[in-house]
């Protein structure tokens, strides 16, 4: 899959979150060869807003266009993005649909990381240690897969069996690849240190947990439109409701709410945190 120039992604990342100056630039590219991928990024970026019933509209044009300009697994890697952007939001039912219909059609590297860690967040583990053990045997010096989107997907699954230390141990040696991402707009930026902090949280270290999210939304621009950004700041409020500090807390919490003003009401972790923000008040 051909990927965008930088300049485009830096520009995009410099609107974020401003849909007039989205606007712009998907006018602009209209009929010229970054219109796919600037849909792409557009659709990521209603995503990480919370707007999935945008998201989706757009990810079916991208279909369109990736016929047109003869990008063969972008419409695949498009499914594949929503179906971990669901799981990430607890929509299981429709993320584990998506994932079967990706899995139905050629998929490379990328998308496998993707599947791989969709099925761990669906708590699918014979499904998710599939993909990794696939992973694991067809690149097995491919640096990204097997210091970032591997662990991760590792590291979760045994988040599922409650074994929170294995997890943490699991991803120690990705810590140096935390920050070092070199694919500019990657679904799996983040994954470390996300999936890091929720085994903070599973061990009950608000501390340890915080400083994993605080650094997720310390350095947005390594991808401004993941998902997990938004995940990490919600997750920075739960970090801080264990370290009994109930004013950083709801601060958490509202600017999560802040993030997400315009967000689709019907996503599950949407209403699981208004719950738990009402109980801090």
């Amino acid at each position: 899959m051909r990927r965008a120039p930088h300049s485009i992604l830096l520009g995009l990342a410099a609107i974020q979150k401003d849909d007039a100056a989205f606007q712009a630039q998907l006018d602009w590219a209209a009929g010229k060869p970054a219109e796919p991928i600037l849909n792409v990024r557009s659709a990521m970026y209603q995503a990480s807003l919370g707007r999935l019933k945008t998201s989706a509209e757009i990810s079916e044009r991208v279909s369109g266009l990736a016929a047109k300009y003869g990008l063969s697994e972008m419409a695949t890697h498009a499914v594949s993005r929503e179906a971990l952007t669901e799981a990430e939001y607890g929509l299981a039912d429709s993320a584990r649909q998506k994932g079967s219909v990706v899995l139905k059609h050629p998929t490379n590297a990328f998308i496998q990381g993707e599947l791989a860690l969709t099925y761990a967040f669906l708590g699918d583990e014979t499904e998710s240690k599939k993909l990794i053990g696939q992973l694991a045997k067809q690149y097995p010096s491919d640096t990204v897969l097997q210091f970032m989107d591997v662990p991760s997907a590792r590291a979760l699954n045994l988040l599922h069996e409650k074994k929170a230390e294995e997890a943490i141990a699991a991803l120690e040696p990705s810590r140096k690849y935390d920050l070092g991402d070199p694919a500019s707009g990657r679904s799996l930026t983040y994954a470390t240190m996300y999936v890091r902090g929720l085994a903070y949280l599973q061990l009950r270290d608000g501390v340890k947990a915080a400083a994993e999210f605080q650094r997720i939304l310390d350095n947005p621009g390594l991808n401004p439109f993941s998902a997990l950004v938004p995940l990490a700041q919600l997750n920075l409020g739960h970090a801080y409701v264990l370290q009994n500090d109930s004013g950083k807390a709801r601060t958490a919490y509202q600017n999560f709410f802040a993030m997400w003003k315009d967000a689709d009401p019907d996503i599950p972790i949407m209403k699981q945190a208004k719950a738990e923000y009402a109980k801090l008040q």
